[in-house]
């Protein structure tokens, strides 16, 4: 049975006919848009595509590539395809989502969702200059923030960019990770929601205990968070 998390985010947030959706953040992400594409391919032709890089999906999913034939308009009314700029195979990965992709994209799909940002599978990240990726037509912008590291003692061993995070969050080395770390996250111009496009929606992930469902039930009522649009929370792992 699939996860209710997934269909109540798709629910939630109106997602469907017409919706660009970009997907940043860490730990959670591939989770979070496989899971709410399976719900829409029940009704739509979704696109899950990659401003950055993402590894090639299992056999079984359809793979359409700029220069590749299979460039036509999919038979099928629903279902999922990967879509890519090009396919890297010495690294196993899809790479880029240019405007003529996005376009086709546009017009043979139903539904676009895209992982805008990379964190090399650890759960944190900080972010590059250059980071996150979200394509200006992004509709709506999920960060995902998983709190499974709260109360522990993190360094450079569970986080992407360390010296960045360290600078945005306030944070040292073999520190214990608070909620105030992640809210500085959350608000700085320079962390998860510093390029995002459209609505703004905090996906918090990776919740496995009770101590974690009560930090954030507290997160959801903290009002230097009232500028996200819509803060949901949930399992999401990877």
């Amino acid at each position: 049975m699939e996860r209710d998390e997934f269909k109540d985010c798709v629910e939630k947030l109106k997602i469907g006919q017409g919706s660009i959706v970009s997907v940043i953040g860490s730990g959670g992400k591939t989770t979070l848009i496989q899971g709410m594409a399976r719900i829409l391919a029940k009704k739509f032709r979704v696109a899950l595509a990659t401003s950055v890089k993402i590894y090639c999906p299992l056999p079984g999913y359809p793979v359409i590539l700029k220069e590749s034939p299979a460039m036509d308009i999919p038979t099928e009314t629903s279902g999922v395809y990967y879509v890519a700029d090009e396919l890297l195979k010495k690294e196993g990965k899809l790479h880029g989502f240019s405007r003529e992709m996005l376009l086709w994209t546009i017009a043979h799909m139903d539904v676009i969702l895209i992982e805008a940002d990379g964190s090399r599978r650890l759960p944190l990240k900080g972010w590059a200059e250059h980071e996150p990726v979200v394509l200006p037509q992004t509709q709506i912008t999920i960060g995902v923030l998983p709190v499974s590291l709260l109360g522990k003692k993190i360094g450079p061993a569970q986080v992407h960019r360390w010296d960045r995070f360290c600078s945005i969050a306030q944070i040292g080395e073999g520190d214990a990770l608070t909620a105030e770390h992640l809210i500085r996250v959350i608000t700085s111009p320079e962390g998860l929601f510093g390029k995002a496009v459209g609505k703004k929606v905090l996906y918090l992930a990776q919740i496995a205990a009770e101590e974690q469902e009560k930090a954030v039930a507290e997160l959801k009522k903290d009002r230097r968070l009232k500028n996200i649009d819509c803060i949901l929370a949930g399992r999401a792992w990877t």
